[in-house]
């Protein structure tokens, strides 16, 4: 099938274990039964390489293409439509779970690796643990903020340096942590300051970090940041603040001029 929306490359990759992808890529998009989306891509070895879905992967423009296709390009050495099965060797993934009708639709979820090792090379061993809470136990959201660079900050004295009265922006990294609530995948909503909020997905065990920049601040001020879950209906949010160094005092040097 070709020139599909979205939604309805999502509900073939979901409901019939198609993998999809854009009619330019020359990578697959496709759904496990771990509720999460990979990526599949052949090197220039014919290797394939696996890994979770991140922002960079999947953005606005994938939202409202009208170009989606379940169909092999025409040079694709090898086509991997349907159903989706890992290549030997590799664990067997079990049958395609049923997607319940009061589960939110996920959009690939945003995964920011961090430090060296890059995406991993496919799914693991082992499943990761299911975690069954109560149903009616509500999801819990943890945020912290911290700076990955300020205007005019001076980090051997932690202060902020006069700038003479203009204004002062910084970089700051916000970690979201999800736990409890119902099982599946919701909706996150992360927001600081007046900048757009950075939308993702989120499940019982996530942690992620999400990067603003260009935020304002006042030296001895305090920054928020929020984020707000989603799923089955219900909707938990956590904040976290961060409190922003004071201006540096003169050094007027041991004679006190």
């Amino acid at each position: 099938m070709k020139n599909l929306n979205w939604f309805q490359a999502r509900d073939l990759a979901q409901k019939q274990g198609r993998a999809v992808r854009r009619d330019a890529w020359r990578k697959w998009l496709y759904y496990t039964p771990w509720y999460l989306w990979f990526i599949a891509e052949n090197d220039a070895h014919g290797v394939q390489h696996r890994w979770v879905v991140k922002n960079g992967d999947f953005g606005s423009a994938e939202f409202i293409a009208l170009d989606w296709t379940d169909e092999p390009w025409p040079d694709e050495p090898d086509p991997v439509n349907g159903p989706v099965t890992p290549p030997s060797p590799g664990p067997s993934w079990g049958p395609w779970p049923p997607i319940s009708s009061n589960l939110p639709h996920p959009i690939p979820p945003i995964v920011i690796f961090s430090g060296g090792g890059g995406p991993p090379s496919g799914p693991p061993t082992d499943p990761p643990p299911h975690h069954n809470p109560p149903q009616n136990q509500p999801a819990t959201v943890s945020v912290s903020v911290d700076y990955i660079n300020m205007d005019g900050y001076d980090e051997e004295k932690g202060c902020i340096q006069d700038n003479g009265g203009g204004s002062h922006s910084g970089s700051f990294s916000v970690s979201v942590t999800v736990s409890g609530g119902p099982p599946g995948v919701g909706t996150l909503d992360v927001r600081m300051g007046t900048q757009s909020p950075q939308l993702g997905t989120a499940w019982d065990g996530y942690n992620g970090d999400f990067e603003f920049d260009d935020i304002p601040f006042s030296p001895g001020g305090s920054l928020t940041a929020t984020a707000n879950y989603s799923i089955n209906g219900q909707t938990a949010t956590g904040s976290g603040q961060f409190q922003v160094p004071d201006t540096c005092q003169p050094d007027y040097g041991d004679d006190g001029q």
